[in-house]
C-alpha cells in the first residue's frame, strides 16, 4: 500500500471515525491489535536473520546488544530504510528509531 492511498482512505472516512484508535490485523502471524505511533525511520534498521519475523536493529544495536562484527553488517539486509514511513504496532526498546 501506498502512503498516498492510506491518505486518500483516511480523508475519505466521515468525521465521527477520526477519533477512533487505528488497527491492525496480520493471518499470517495471527495477531492483532492497536497502532502505536505512525512516523519515518530515523535509522536504517537491519535483519539480522535470526528469525521471521525478527526483532529489527539499528547498526549501533547490532553492534553494542548484538555483537555483530562492523564488517559484517554490510552483509545484512536493510528491511527499513532510513526515512522510510514506519506503522509502529507497539513501542520499540529504543525510541530514538522513531
Amino acid at each position: 500500500m501506498l502512503v498516498k492511498d492510506l491518505k486518500k482512505f483516511i480523508n475519505s472516512l466521515p468525521e465521527d471515525k477520526m477519533s477512533t484508535r487505528l488497527l491492525f490485523s496480520s493471518e499470517e502471524f495471527s495477531i492483532s491489535g492497536t497502532v502505536h505511533k505512525v512516523s519515518l525511520a530515523k535509522k536504517d534498521l537491519y535483519y539480522n536473520g535470526d528469525d521471521d519475523p525478527s526483532t529489527l536493529y539499528t547498526k549501533k544495536q547490532l553492534i553494542k546488544e548484538q555483537d555483530v562484527d562492523p564488517g559484517d553488517i554490510e552483509d545484512l539486509d536493510i528491511e527499513i530504510g532510513k526515512g522510510s514511513v514506519v506503522v509502529w504496532i507497539d513501542p520499540p526498546s529504543n525510541k530514538s528509531i522513531y
